[in-house]
């Protein structure tokens, strides 16, 4: 009797397993044939970029020799490069002198072009690359290391803040010509107390003065405290539109005016403004720069209307800030961090509250995730020396640095260090002596 033998022919577990390795392996080298550093696709983009480089070189080159036909073979200009660029229908701007700098306004690239009528670059420029909320290597150098209110008539006289030198900085903003803006990245450690009708008058002059005197870095780079407008230009226009149509605890929109015939008084800083209409005639207001010089208010503290008196709600309130508030929630971190940082400081900006028989005065302010105005002075008060409420904040600091830096890219080749930090090198300007 024959035995019937069956006969397997399924693959093993073994032989499938070293199949797919094998797949894995064929992939592998397929993927770094395609897009690694010496990849098919890695090629064609860099021989795409060395066309587009070539042909931009070719560029200035016609444009430079176009010039040199009309200026007889003198040293092309950079207005005369324009004129070539203009006429040959050339996207591209020249600035500058030996060497004359050519940025090509659809790739960015960057040339330079030398007496001797070289062509380097493109040349990297890694300052563009700096982003909104970047860290950079500021370090103030004020005039000293701690600053002393000379106004005697805020509610605590003579306060002293000293440069805190372990705060770090972030980019708040960056202009299309370069131009920065730095914040530093938490509030300062120490506080500053105002209160009574001088934290309206001199509170904003204040806060600026200790940010400018102990965070500037010599007369070019200026430091100033925070205000409400830099915050705004952070917000979407439906923040902006909730802050338009919002109205305080009596029931006034922001922006609106009311009328009083009673309760007069109001800090002298306010003629200096555009809106008081002081009994029935509009204050007589100039430009605010030209005319602060010209008032002393340690001298004319307090005016007081006759008949009546109507100014604007200015103070703003905003609740419960959360990312969705800010164009970019990077701004939410930079302001805010999170409503558990308790975050307390002042913003240079004076506001207006209205109520129903007298109105408020005093600053702006961050406190715990929300934006409030805090009342120092209230205008039926007639002790001008007590406060309505003194209230006490950090300050937060911000730099103007303008163009006055570059970035380090001799000792950092991409410009970072190692945390990702940018390293400026800054122009100082000296104060003089």
């Amino acid at each position: 009797m024959k035995r019937k033998v069956e006969t397997n022919y399924g693959i093993t577990l073994i032989a499938l397993v070293i199949t797919i390795i094998v797949l894995l392996i064929l992939a592998g080298v397929t993927i770094a044939t395609l897009t690694g550093e010496n990849g098919i696709l890695t090629k064609a983009t860099k021989s795409k970029e060395d066309t587009v480089i070539g042909r931009e070189k070719e560029e200035i080159v016609v444009a430079q020799n176009g010039a040199k036909t009309d200026n007889l073979g003198q040293i092309v200009t950079a207005e005369e490069f324009n004129d070539q660029f203009t006429a040959n229908g050339t996207k591209a701007t020249a600035s500058g002198s030996n060497p004359i700098k050519v940025t090509f306004t659809e790739t960015n690239h960057v040339y330079e072009v030398n007496e001797q009528e070289e062509i380097q670059g493109p040349i990297v420029n890694v300052a563009s690359q700096i982003k909104v909320g970047d860290y950079v290597n500021y370090v103030p150098n004020g005039l000293d290391t701690q600053y002393t209110t000379n106004y005697d008539l805020v509610t605590i006289p003579n306060q002293t803040m000293h440069v805190q030198t372990d705060l770090k900085w972030r980019v708040l903003s960056i202009e299309a010509d370069g131009k920065l803006t730095l914040i530093s990245d938490t509030p300062t450690s120490e506080t500053l107390e105002l209160g009574g009708i001088d934290a309206y008058n001199e509170g904003q002059t204040i806060c600026d003065k200790m940010s400018e005197y102990l965070y500037s870095y010599g007369d070019a780079i200026k430091a100033r405290n925070l205000k409400l407008s830099d915050v705004k230009k952070t917000f979407t226009e439906q923040t902006i539109n909730i802050i338009e149509n919002s109205t305080n605890k009596e029931g006034i929109k922001y922006g609106e005016t009311k009328e009083y015939f009673s309760n007069l008084n109001f800090p002298a800083r306010l003629i200096n403004e555009k809106y008081p209409v002081v009994d029935g005639a509009p204050s007589d207001w100039e430009d605010d720069h030209e005319k602060e010089a010209g008032i002393d208010y340690s001298r004319f503290r307090v005016e007081q209307a006759e008949s009546s008196l109507i100014i604007p709600q200015t103070a703003i309130q905003l609740k419960e800030i959360n990312e969705s508030h800010f164009k970019n929630k990077i701004y939410y971190d930079m302001f805010i961090h999170s409503p558990e940082a308790n975050w307390n400081y002042f913003l240079a900006s004076r506001c207006i509250d209205l109520g129903t028989s007298y109105a408020t005065y005093g600053l702006q302010r961050f406190i715990i995730g929300m934006i409030t105005s805090t009342a120092t002075y209230a205008s039926n008060q007639t002790d001008l020396d007590r406060a309505y409420i003194s209230t006490e904040a950090a300050l937060r600091p911000v730099v103007q640095v303008e163009n006055y830096y570059q970035v380090d890219t001799s000792t950092y080749e991409n410009g970072r260090d190692e945390n990702g930090v940018w390293q400026l090198e800054f122009e100082l300007i000296n104060h003089p002596a």
